[in-house]
């Protein structure tokens, strides 16, 4: 026998733009202070982008009688948060809702809540277009990297009245929300730059320390002045930090092995008598250097490769003399060496493979 139900007003509450008067279902989702949010909805438009949704919504012959109703029409209790329905809901009903801007450090924070239902409902244009947008903030190749870096070096504060607004964390990705989504829901292609962009941060770079701090602090105001960087480290699990730690050795392998592939010198040197090798070496030793205390080696080989010649430039960082073919030598190496470290950047840090989103 079909049973009418009118909840409490004190209990459940009506969404004000999701409750639709020619609605043929309704769905209860609980509200986290208590009681439930009531949606009604067309039943077309679930079943239309989700199999689960059509399964749930497709009554059996002859089991109308025995269905809960709700205001004249069928009714559904799920147990998924009514926040995180209710953004689904207003994303199928107008895809524009979905909020997206490029390189938004929260982004991964915003849509965690829709990514899990579309996961979940097998909703897979949605899932698809979330991943595809959390994919553009975090580079699959070397180019789009040294593109991203070029953005963030050439970076002014939007609103330099707003405290808030002149730090890098708030235009550009923020990489343990990445790593815990990707984690979460098997998006294997944010990992090897988000792990990356976290080996160049320290735990003293968190992002909770900086924004609870008060303009006092020493750590608020080192962030200002070297346009600093931090993580929700908080985010990041166990064998996340395994992975981070464990990179962040062979990375310094990796370092020791270029430095080391110098030792022979170079068989095509034109000034015999110029002791380049004696000097190439020392320029390695200070590349290296300069890579493990910026913790950044991709960054560091990218600047010294611009260098039009070892020993051709007033800044005395440049001093030793080398010839053209040794320049050269180097030059192309480090280029080398990049393309190399980021083509096995997922076997540095331990990830799985990544794959093309689903």
């Amino acid at each position: 026998m079909s049973s009418e139900t009118e909840a409490p007003d004190h209990e459940d509450i009506r969404h004000e733009s999701l409750y639709h008067s020619d609605g043929d279902w309704v769905i209860f989702a609980p509200i986290s202070a208590g009681g439930h949010m009531i949606f009604r909805v067309h039943k077309f438009l679930l079943c239309h982008h989700s199999p689960i949704f059509s399964d749930l919504l497709t009554l059996p012959q002859g089991a109308e009688e025995m269905r809960e109703m709700y205001d004249g029409v069928p009714a559904l209790h799920l147990t998924d948060p009514a926040k995180d329905l209710a953004f689904l809901l207003d994303v199928l009903y107008d895809p524009s809702a979905l909020p997206y801007e490029a390189l938004d450090p929260y982004t991964p924070i915003l849509v965690r809540g829709i990514l899990s239902l579309a996961t979940k409902y097998f909703i897979s244009s949605l899932r698809r277009r979330i991943v595809q947008q959390l994919q553009k903030d975090w580079p699959t190749t070397l180019n789009e990297w040294d593109t991203l870096e070029g953005h963030i070096v050439a970076w002014s504060p939007p609103d330099p009245e707003n405290p808030m607004n002149i730090w890098l964390d708030g235009s550009f990705p923020e990489p343990a929300s990445a790593i815990s989504i990707s984690r979460r829901f098997d998006i294997p292609q944010l990992l090897p730059a988000a792990f990356y962009h976290l080996s160049r941060l320290t735990v003293e770079q968190d992002w909770d320390h900086y924004r609870d701090s008060d303009f006092t602090d020493q750590f608020y105001h080192d962030m200002i002045e070297h346009k600093g960087r931090s993580a929700r480290w908080r985010l990041l699990g166990r064998d996340d930090l395994i992975c981070l730690l464990k990179g962040k050795d062979t990375i310094k392998k990796h370092l020791e092995v270029f430095e080391n592939s110098f030792s022979s010198g170079n068989k095509r040197c034109r000034e015999k008598d110029s002791d380049c090798s004696n000097k190439i070496r020392g320029i390695v030793k200070r590349i290296i250097r300069i890579s493990e205390e910026s913790r950044d080696p991709l960054a560091t080989f990218k600047e010294y490769g611009k260098i039009p010649e070892f020993g051709h430039s007033e800044d005395p960082e440049y001093e030793d003399q080398v010839c053209f073919s040794c320049s050269r030598n180097m030059k192309r190496r480090m280029g080398e060496w990049r393309c190399d470290f980021w083509d096995n950047i997922s076997d540095v840090f331990n990830l799985p493979t990544s794959r093309k989103a689903r």
